[in-house]
């Protein structure tokens, strides 16, 4: 295709932006397919969360894909600080278990304590199920938090909706 045509930017409009990734442009809406768990609702996306779920009684259950960045290791690190744990050695990091996220290989932890998640009151017995995964400069996460009974119970939805997340087609590379 040739151009032919352009015409200088309105002062209204903003500049384009250059360096933005594929993965930081996509709206949660149109790029991302998946099969919804059982008793799972879907929230709102906000700011954080790409794509953002409740479940339980009264929606205690959450779990949620977010775009960040930083290293698979600093993103476990920073969980397995809310959980009042201490940190992974690099080591230890390599010998966790892995699970298939968008069918790539992606660090998998499985946390039980005191979570105190950003902005919220410490709270016992929570249990805390995270996937990561850092490809070029993006790290995609999945995140699973509530009481540690509720979690027990929907481990099948965590694997399920972990094994059904897609790309959609338009997006796929």
């Amino acid at each position: 295709m040739e151009i032919t045509e352009s015409r200088p930017r309105h002062t209204s409009e903003k500049p384009p932006r250059l360096d933005v990734t594929l993965a930081d442009s996509l709206p949660a809406a149109e790029a991302y397919r998946w099969q919804l768990p059982p008793g799972w609702v879907e929230r709102p996306a906000t700011q954080f969360r790409q794509v953002n779920f409740a479940f339980g009684p009264a929606g205690e259950g959450e779990c949620y894909l977010s775009l960040t960045q930083g290293s698979e290791l600093e993103n476990v690190n920073r969980w397995r600080k809310q959980m009042a744990q201490p940190e992974l050695t690099t080591a230890e990091m390599e010998a966790l278990p892995r699970k298939n996220i968008f069918a790539r290989p992606a660090a998998f932890i499985d946390l039980t304590g005191t979570y105190s998640g950003m902005g919220s009151t410490p709270a016992a017995d929570t249990r805390l199920l995270g996937i990561v995964r850092a490809e070029g400069d993006v790290t995609i996460t999945v995140k699973m938090t509530g009481p540690a009974s509720l979690i027990a119970s929907h481990l099948t939805g965590f694997d399920s909706f972990i094994a059904s997340l897609q790309l959609t087609p338009s997006f796929s590379p």
